[in-house]
């Protein structure tokens, strides 16, 4: 099974790191560039449906090749400036906020810093004795709310999963939840 890929490109005086790896759980091929250790670009491509492990992974050898090939022609910034900026997560409180038994989410969906309205999103609590999942989609802020109840006992085991969607784009994020202090 292949996860990844990692290529070193020197070009002018410049090295480039090429890392490559097949996220199945999010359903993405990823490749991030790296100069000096900063990430200076990112492509992320979602994986189709219904695709094999082997397909998946030959579409990450080429994806992986394509930058690697445009490092050494020393085109790979307006390769990466043509990508569709990737979907991000943040959290305006911080994360995802517990006061008594209800949990409050406040989720901001961006794309290279612009709010992104209208993604999917789906979250998803898992406890000991329960399994939850809330859909909502993102307002002209690209700002999503849910609230939920949880038991105290859930509380104490809850994991928070949160994929976002917004056309071939996605991006997953995973939390537990603090409850917040008084």
């Amino acid at each position: 099974m292949v996860f990844g890929f990692n290529t070193e490109v020197a070009r002018e005086g410049v090295v480039y790191h090429v890392q490559s790896e097949l996220r199945t759980a999010e359903n993405l091929l990823q490749s991030q560039v790296f100069v000096s250790g900063r990430c200076i670009g990112k492509i992320d491509a979602p994986i189709p449906a219904h695709t094999e492990e082997l397909q998946a992974q030959q579409m990450l050898r080429e994806q992986h090749r394509r930058l690697v090939q445009s490092a050494r022609e020393g085109s790979i910034a307006e390769l990466l400036s043509a990508a569709e900026p990737a979907l991000t997560l943040s959290w305006p409180e911080g994360g995802p906020r517990v006061i008594d038994s209800t949990v409050k989410m406040r989720i901001v969906v961006s794309a290279g810093d612009k709010p992104v309205e209208g993604a999917r999103l789906s979250v998803h609590l898992t406890s000991i004795d329960r399994e939850q999942t809330i859909e909502a989609t993102s307002g002209v802020d690209g700002c999503a709310e849910v609230v939920t109840s949880l038991s105290a006992d859930d509380l104490n085991s809850c994991r928070v999963q949160v994929r976002a969607q917004h056309g071939e784009r996605k991006t997953d994020q995973r939390f537990r939840l603090e409850r917040a202090q008084p």
